[in-house]
């Protein structure tokens, strides 16, 4: 499962908004002033900036639970039963509630549309409406009958009834280079002066589908979109081999997209909408899904009968009637038209037709950069969050992400459960690494995943950093052999046996690491870091987003009154009880018991993976 790219908290949530009437949003993916930006939209003129969103309507209702939010479409999709559904419904009813308009609402035409998602698999019904089949085949349209040879089951992926007169389903690929956003230029080939359109239902699947029972394909469909299925009527100059999908659906710019998300609990029947489409102001197609040969959901199965579909994955369910090549004489796109497909219900996806060329190069985008937050059992919750929150500010190519050894929610010490949203073997190179604390930092110091994640990934990367007794993690793995550190001020003397040189700062940098004393300084360490990458006023810009400014009300810390009582008294719970327990969670690392001057327990065993 491939979970949130903040790390989704998994719990129940409190019904914020309760009571209130149901907003109706959209999503999408943007992009505002260069940086990705996810959105709920409402009335298809504001954005509601998810993530900023959250944070203000969290600190307005502290009764809400603690959540966090997604930085990509697909991990919204993953987990969008997983809590996100409520808390999104809850911040679409708050925003369109609020006057005036919040900073973190922004006017759609202010920001950059991209795609709404980017899927790994993308499947396009061939000739699914029963006039467009007609007109492809060059005969007049009507109600199918039982040809002379009727079409046979396909075992295992499509079985027939008896009384079915229709063809089986018929699925090709699009490749994602074919995908481009609203407002985009559809491109023509250099050559190509035959290029059709086909305005079409777009089905966003919402879980991991294989072998998806029919009447249950519902439940795997996450929203709807549209999509121009852009084709090429040139053919390829021979016959051989009948039909070529390759040139006739897979050039650069086919597969225009978007411009939203619609969530499926917004669309009543998906096979009762009406479809148009219009080229330069002039109607083409004018429909409706309801004349689909097979219906969303028979579509869906079939497609599980083949191939396992994932979250965010799409299917074209084909083309109404009125392309152009059905046209006598045909009808082509060209330079300078504008191509405009609109679903009822769904939205308008608009773009204008260019030539191919000449196209200046685009630069290329810079390597993703990810800062990996390693998370482990019972990890304290605001050492991950505090520096995520931060280090989640970054604009590209920068993005954290929480990683662990599986995808599957791990208690943290205040009893919520996070989910990593990669695995360790997923992001097997990261450029920066931070490991938070907590009491579960013992028997991390002893998981043979985690260490050796941090033994391979961390001499590669670029910044290797820690929040509070993470630092023992860091350095039961060699890491911080004779370097400057500094981790929970009580947890001084077990960083100095496992080779740190404890130094009593907020935060302490030696060459590419950097550590961090405790909860606020690990925020403390992710603003000087993001400084580090970027530069002061982007820091500075994070930092008023999050509205980090300490004061405690008790003042700061008189660290010449903290003495040997206090100590001991602060080591009685979190790490320190697991150090009491050392002996047997660090049973597989006699190296580290014996560094610790804990004495091995005989009927100790080695921790389970």
């Amino acid at each position: 499962m491939r979970v949130t790219a903040a790390a989704a908290v998994v719990l129940v949530l409190l019904a914020p908004g309760a009571g209130r009437a149901e907003t109706a949003f959209k999503l999408g993916t943007f992009a505002r002033d260069g940086r990705p930006l996810l959105g709920l939209v409402l009335e298809d003129r504001w954005v509601v900036d998810i993530a900023a969103a959250n944070g203000a309507l969290q600190r307005r209702h502290p009764a809400w639970k603690a959540l966090a939010m997604p930085s990509d479409m697909t991990a919204l999709i993953e987990h969008y039963e997983d809590g996100l559904r409520e808390r999104l419904h809850a911040i679409a009813t708050e925003a369109a509630a609020l006057t005036p308009r919040p900073g973190y609402v922004h006017e759609l035409k202010s920001l950059q549309v991209r795609p709404p998602v980017r899927p790994e698999t993308m499947l396009n019904a061939a000739v699914n409406y029963t006039e467009h089949n007609a007109e492809m085949a060059g005969r007049p349209a009507a109600t199918p009958t039982p040809a002379a040879n009727p079409p046979r089951s396909a075992p295992g992926v499509w079985e027939r009834r008896p009384d079915d007169p229709r063809w089986n389903p018929y699925l090709f690929f699009k490749p994602r280079t074919a995908v481009i956003a609203d407002g985009e230029a559809i491109r023509i080939p250099p050559g190509r002066d035959q290029i059709d359109w086909e305005c079409e239902l777009l089905v966003v699947v919402g879980r991991r589908a294989s072998h998806v029972p029919l009447a249950q394909a519902a439940d795997y469909v996450f929203g709807y979109s549209l999509e121009n299925d852009v084709s090429d009527r040139g053919g390829r100059g021979d016959a051989r081999f009948g039909s070529d999908w390759l040139v006739g659906k897979a050039h650069d710019t086919f597969a225009p997209q978007g411009p939203f998300i619609v969530p499926k609990e917004f669309v009543k029947d998906p096979q009762k909408l009406g479809i148009q489409f219009s080229l330069s102001g002039t109607l083409m197609q004018d429909s409706s899904t309801a004349r689909m040969t097979h219906t969303v959901y028979e579509l869906l199965h079939y497609a599980s009968n083949i191939l396992t579909l994932q979250p965010g994955d799409v299917i074209s369910t084909g083309s109404p009637a009125g392309v152009g090549s059905a046209r006598n004489p045909p009808i082509y796109m060209k330079p300078g038209d504008v191509a405009v497909c609109t679903i009822e219900g769904i939205g308008t996806l608009t773009n204008p037709v260019a030539a191919a060329g000449p196209v200046a190069a685009a630069e290329p985008e810079a390597p993703e950069k990810v800062i990996a937050l390693v998370l482990f059992p019972e990890i304290t919750l605001l050492d991950l969050v505090g520096p995520l929150q931060v280090l989640k500010g970054l604009p590209a190519p920068y993005r954290a992400v929480v990683v662990g050894e599986r995808k599957e929610p791990m208690a943290t010490d205040a009893g919520l459960a996070v989910t990593p949203e990669r695995t360790f073997a997923e992001v097997p190179r990261p450029f920066a690494i931070v490991v938070p604390g907590g009491p579960g930092s013992v028997a991390a110091m002893g998981s043979a995943a985690v260490q050796d994640y941090l033994r391979s990934a961390a001499p590669q990367a670029e910044i290797v950093g820690s929040v509070c007794t993470g630092a023992l993690v860091l350095a039961a793995s060699g890491l911080l052999e004779g370097r400057r550190a500094t981790t929970h001020w009580a947890y001084a003397d077990e960083l100095e046996k496992l080779g740190g040189r404890y130094v009593r700062e907020r935060w302490v940098e030696d060459g590419k690491f950097i550590t961090a004393g405790g909860v606020s300084a690990g925020i403390d360490m992710a603003l000087a870091l993001a400084e580090r990458l970027t530069d002061a006023a982007t820091a500075r810009r994070i930092q008023l987003g999050i509205e980090y400014d300490p004061h405690p009300p008790l003042g700061g810390i008189d660290w010449s009154r903290v003495g040997e009582a206090e100590r001991e008294r602060q080591r009685q719970g979190g790490t320190g009880r697991r150090l009491k327990d050392a002996a047997r969670l660090l049973a597989g690392r006699p190296d580290l018991l014996r560094r610790l001057g804990i004495e091995p327990a005989e009927t100790s065993r080695p921790p389970s993976p």
